[in-house]
């Protein structure tokens, strides 16, 4: 039963399959080595395909796939190492920060306990320098301390206990803006 099929389709150059539902015709033809046509409902001939030719043209495209598919999962492997990289780099700059703000922090601290312990220290000897010169007023009539030592005494002593008289009167320099006199009332913000 098969010879008078294959016998034929020998005669007949052109096999046509067409869709009942939609109305589309795919046609072979062999007399041009199994060129394929397919036919629209309206008449139009689209895509005339040589079969032999499509196949290794998609053989040749799936090679180029695969060829792209291994690129393209290199690039991830080399992506996600980099990302792994940028992460181990990010987590050492965030340790490096982390260890810099806790030494300057510790050194600020540092600096403020040295800076309470020397202010407290002066504010000592300006009292001490100002007992000296009231008793010396006291005993003598005049100090004997130079006025400039009682300046730099009064100075101090204010930096320890009026540090908001000491800002108005002193610039960022520490130099006295205008003169106040030691019995002029100060000031003195809650």
């Amino acid at each position: 039963m098969s010879e008078p099929i294959q016998g034929a389709l020998a005669e007949q150059q052109k096999i046509t399959f067409t869709s009942a539902t939609k109305g589309v015709a795919l046609e072979f033809d062999l007399s041009e080595g199994g060129a394929l046509t397919l036919v629209q409902p309206d008449g139009r001939r689209e895509g005339i395909v040589n079969i032999v030719n499509a196949v290794e043209t998609l053989r040749e495209e799936k090679l180029n796939l695969s060829t792209t598919m291994n690129d393209l999962c290199s690039e991830n492997a080399r992506l996600v190492t980099e990302v792994t990289n940028l992460k181990q780099d990010n987590a050492d700059m965030e340790a490096h920060l982390v260890k810099s703000g806790e030494a300057i922090l510790r050194a600020n601290i540092c600096e403020l306990v040295a800076n309470d312990r020397y202010l407290s220290l002066v504010g000592a000897m300006a009292s001490i320098l100002r007992s000296f010169a009231a008793d010396d007023m006291e005993k003598h009539g005049n100090p004997k301390i130079p006025r400039d030592v009682k300046e730099i005494a009064r100075q101090a002593w204010e930096a320890c206990v009026v540090p908001t008289a000491r800002d108005r009167r002193f610039d960022q320099n520490g130099v006295v803006k205008q003169k106040v006199d030691d019995d002029q009332d100060v000031e003195i913000d809650e």
